[in-house]
């Protein structure tokens, strides 16, 4: 049995890199939509022409042999976020970040297609599953009708997250505004802003806020709840993913492993509670939380 002297916790981050993509993110399989007007609808017709998903909004072209090319937004909102779509000069699909899909794209032949529900949550919404890429839920058309994001014979899916423009210091510009409303506040590279232990670029994977020190990925509390129970839980930040990992011994660095599930989404965050079974097998075990930006974790 375990020894509940002899458990120990901590978050010791293992964060994840991204890459700025500069080519479709969709799925080279499966990258069909369908529409009754339209027919079907192909999200990546070329690596350079297909839609790029990013965490905060679309851009590229869907190609129908129908209606001809759409357009999803050219990655360039006016407020560095999301398309405002107030005028013909900025509008396209956005992204919030949790996987629900909303605003306009166009076609020339056949006009606006909407991607906005009232209610985003209701089950025929559009939508992206940030543990499987996966595309669910409608957009409307108008001439085209309905358009499906997936149907009994294709789907569309997305490989990756697009971090989206990248400012002169290296970081995300979409996220630095939403954090501190410039882009002239963080350094970027190296640089701790809140001098809290974490870089810049690492409170964006973190996704924790970069200008307040309290703001961090802590294992709030491990409890044992009996003699073969424990609890592990802590504070999600809203569009990551989590994965608890466990090591017998510290000094072998190759040693971790997860615990199901592998992956946590964390939806709009929260604080998570991981009820773990205490294996049997070992005299000590060590605990650590690791976190991702959704769809960059390793197999």
């Amino acid at each position: 049995m375990l020894n509940k002297y002899y458990i120990s916790g901590f978050c010791s981050l293992l964060l994840l890199a991204v890459s700025v993509l500069a080519e479709s993110t969709i799925n080279d399989t499966h990258r069909w939509s369908w529409s009754s007007g339209a027919g079907w609808m192909n999200w990546r017709s070329s690596s350079t022409n297909g839609v790029v998903v990013s965490q905060y909004y679309l851009s590229g072209w869907i190609y129908s042999s129908t209606c001809g090319w759409i357009h999803t937004g050219d990655g360039q909102p006016t407020n560095g976020v999301q398309y405002t779509n107030a005028s013909s000069e900025d509008y396209g699909v956005n992204h919030d970040g949790e996987g629900h899909l909303s605003g306009y794209a166009w076609c020339e032949s056949t006009g606006w297609i909407n991607f906005g529900w009232t209610n985003n949550t209701h089950a025929d919404a559009p939508r992206i599953d940030l543990g499987t890429g996966d595309m669910s839920g409608y957009a409307w058309g108008g001439s085209l009708g309905w358009i499906s994001l997936t149907n009994m014979s294709a789907h569309v899916k997305t490989d990756k997250l697009d971090v989206g423009q990248i400012a002169d210091n290296g970081l995300p510009l979409a996220w630095q505004i939403l954090m501190t409303g410039s882009t002239n506040i963080l350094a970027g590279g190296d640089a701790d802003y809140d001098g809290d232990g974490l870089t810049d670029y690492q409170e964006f994977i973190a996704g924790t806020h970069p200008t307040n020190s309290a703001s961090k990925l802590n294992i709030a509390e491990i409890a044992i709840l009996e003699d073969d129970l424990i609890r592990i839980s802590w504070d999600m930040a809203g569009g990551r993913i989590y994965q608890v990992q466990t090591n017998a011994n510290l000094l072998n660095t190759n040693g971790w492993g997860y615990v199901f599930p592998a992956w946590i989404n964390s939806g709009t965050g929260g604080v998570y509670e991981a009820d773990l079974e205490i294996p049997t097998t070992v005299t000590s075990l060590y605990y650590r939380v690791r976190v991702a930006l959704p769809l960059s974790q390793p197999e």
